[in-house]
């Protein structure tokens, strides 16, 4: 979404998250929340929110990823996932680290 020069006002709109419909620095604030791991290419998705966001603009997220440290919950993660089509085996955190500015 696009925040008005009211900061009251929030514009929400749909799109792919890898082609992103908005000009080169145009956010204040890009959210995403539990996206990346179900969207097609996830570090060209992250690409895309860098390009829009201003500089020192924020990324702010929320994922749920795989347990590195609980074999038998990341089992059971991986076996759910597939129904929502989630994939949880990504490396996330690396994949937004790697495409920060």
């Amino acid at each position: 979404g696009i925040l008005s020069d009211n900061a009251n006002t929030l514009r929400l709109t749909h799109g792919v998250c890898e082609l992103l419909p908005y000009s080169d620095a145009s956010m204040d604030a890009v959210i995403s929340c539990l996206t990346l791991c179900s969207v097609q290419d996830a570090a060209r998705s992250v690409r895309e929110i860098f390009r829009v966001l201003k500089p020192g603009g924020t990324f702010l997220f929320w994922e749920h990823v795989l347990s590195e440290d609980n074999l038998s919950l990341a089992a059971l993660q991986v076996k759910r996932s597939k129904t929502f089509g989630c994939s949880l085996d990504r490396r996330t955190l690396l994949t937004i680290q790697s495409a920060a500015p």
